[in-house]
């Protein structure tokens, strides 16, 4: 964070570090933290909603709601993944056994709880950049009806 950061830019930064210092440490806060970013882009866009400060083009929410289906789609790849990496794998004693564990246990992490909540986390988004959109028509029809009164 710099000396000339926005307010929001800090509300970001500080969400940012609670959910990191409350995920469980860096292993959890790097399996997580897309979902932290995204929780923080939805609260950005749902308080510049809130406040009228966003309008945005209707062809470039189309464009963003198309590039987040498309995340989703790679989750789902992702989920399938999981599902295989978080099956009990018997590779042998010792340091096999503990590959093993830990592929387990990310597997099983990534499958329970990281795509699930990427995918809650992209579907709020996805209605709040809705929101923006109606935003949009909003503005669009008042100056419509503004010019049309001259």
């Amino acid at each position: 964070m710099t000396a000339q950061s926005s307010p929001q830019e800090s509300a970001q930064t500080y969400a940012f570090e609670q959910y990191n210092e409350q995920s469980g440490g860096s292993f959890m806060g790097f399996m997580t933290g897309g979902i932290s970013t995204i929780t923080a882009a939805v609260k950005s866009i749902a308080a510049a909603n809130e406040a009228g400060a966003l309008a945005a083009d209707p062809h470039a929410i189309d464009s963003a709601i198309k590039k987040l289906d498309d995340f989703q789609v790679v989750l789902q790849k992702i989920a399938t993944r999981a599902r295989v990496l978080g099956t009990k794998t018997p590779l042998g004693g010792g340091y096999a056994e503990q590959v093993s564990k830990v592929n387990e246990e990310v597997g099983l992490l990534a499958q329970n709880a990281v795509i699930p909540d990427l995918v809650k986390a992209i579907e709020a988004l996805k209605v709040e950049i809705e929101k923006s959109r109606k935003s949009y028509q909003a503005v669009e029809e008042g100056q419509s009806t503004t010019f049309n009164k001259l």
